[in-house]
């Protein structure tokens, strides 16, 4: 499958899904839906995508530690609980590790950045392939991908820049 026909199927797959959620809640289904109006737009909301928990935890409880609660902070193990959440929501930054299982990061970021234009991303990976990923993203520079293991100076350093740019 190419990779159009790939970001065209995950589209249409989360629309259908959005629809069925929006005919249950109308039905008066128990669950609630946040959606942008319930969010605050004056603290950034951050979305890390990466399949090892420890991963996830890690940075999760480093951004709660230097920035209180002063960011919004979603973490996800698949590319597909993220896109459904990502629909529902406003990010104003993703953090994608590269290598994940079915849909990976960048493949990922194209599907989130045909949704959302605007969005910001930081991508993380073991793999020492900088320079490739930047000629396959076009806008991004070498300050967008990190490699693991990352360490949280540059981590925090490159969260800053984003952010202040928000």
């Amino acid at each position: 499958m190419s990779e159009n026909n790939l970001i065209a199927d995950q589209k249409h797959t989360l629309e259908k899904q959005q629809e069925r959620e929006s005919q249950n809640n109308s039905k008066g289904c128990d669950k609630v839906v946040p959606n942008l109006q319930q969010q605050d737009h004056n603290i950034p909301n951050i979305m890390i995508v990466d399949d090892q928990e420890d991963i996830l935890l890690s940075f999760k409880e480093s951004l709660e530690q230097k920035f209180h609660n002063a960011v919004n902070i979603q973490t996800f193990k698949s590319s597909e609980e993220a896109l459904v959440k990502f629909i529902e929501f406003h990010y104003d930054l993703v953090i994608l590790d590269i290598r994940l299982p079915r849909i990976n990061g960048i493949q990922l970021y194209k599907i989130m950045k045909s949704i959302s234009p605007g969005i910001k991303a930081l991508f993380v990976s073991a793999l020492d392939a900088a320079e490739e990923f930047i000629t396959i993203l076009p806008g991004m520079g070498s300050s967008n991908i990190l490699k693991k293991p990352v360490e949280m100076k540059c981590f925090f350093d490159s969260l800053n820049s984003f952010l202040i740019r928000r």
